[in-house]
């Protein structure tokens, strides 16, 4: 419903992109103002503290199109510190944009507005709150704002700075983790290992199973029955002893 889809070159052939992720990135974008979130107007009268529901729902129809479970627990976490930066967004300047990139290796999150900015991040964060949080969660993490990048760096408390960036006014914030596999994921790549489907390769690997145990009942059919008959004669042969009974056929 607040979902608008950017697919990437503007291409008409990119449309599969988005409905099978493996084979390409796919970005979905929305803004928001005060009473509108992308092309939904809110009724600010009834709904006060709107902004979350309204990622929450956005964030659940975009994974559900890129072939994600919403309710996974990873996805849940993206979802609850996405909400976190928008809501920071929200209160403090009262518009902006997010836009939400799905890749084979990992999904990013970018939310940018035209407010003030930060003075300096590391000393306007709150240890423990917010987007010191979404900091210390995420795998990559920018902010730029003034002309000024913060990025985090492994091994250091705080955001290094740098003053590459191109956002003169405002401020990005921008997040990645690397996303969670889906079945269609392992499935390709086990297909790419051993050259075919892993449905097909059970089966195989079933009816090769079944038809060793025939043999090996065969082969056990040979064997004179024992004189007592209080013993029981089943048998149940090993892998490694169905191995050598074939080998001696």
């Amino acid at each position: 419903m607040f979902s608008e889809t950017i697919l990437l070159c503007n291409n008409p052939l990119m449309n599969k992109y988005a409905e099978h992720p493996e084979h390409g990135p796919s970005m979905h974008c929305v803004d928001f103002e005060r009473s509108r979130f992308g092309d939904q107007q809110i009724d600010t009268r009834r709904y006060y503290h709107w902004i979350p529901g309204a990622v929450n729902t956005w964030w659940s129809q975009i994974c559900l199109e890129n072939g994600f479970d919403p309710q996974k627990k990873r996805l849940q976490l993206m979802a609850y510190y996405l909400i976190e930066i928008a809501k920071n967004t929200f209160e403090n300047v009262g518009s902006g944009e997010i836009k939400v990139t799905f890749e084979p290796a990992k999904i990013t999150i970018v939310v940018t507005d035209q407010g003030t900015g930060f003075e300096n991040p590391n000393e306007d964060m709150i240890p423990n709150h917010g987007l010191d949080q979404v900091k210390r969660y995420a795998d990559t993490f920018t902010i730029e704002t003034n002309g000024r990048k913060f990025t985090k760096v492994k091994g250091r408390r705080e955001l290094v700075e740098t003053t590459d960036t191109n956002i003169r006014q405002g401020s990005k914030i921008t997040f990645s983790k690397t996303r969670p596999q889906t079945v269609r994921d392992l499935k390709r790549q086990f297909k790419e290992k051993f050259g075919q489907d892993p449905t097909e390769w059970t089966d195989q690997q079933r009816d090769l199973w079944r038809e060793l145990n025939l043999l090996g009942t065969r082969n056990m059919d040979r064997i004179p029955p024992t004189t007592t008959p209080d013993i029981d004669t089943t048998v149940k042969l090993s892998r490694t002893e169905i191995k050598r009974l074939l080998r001696n056929l």
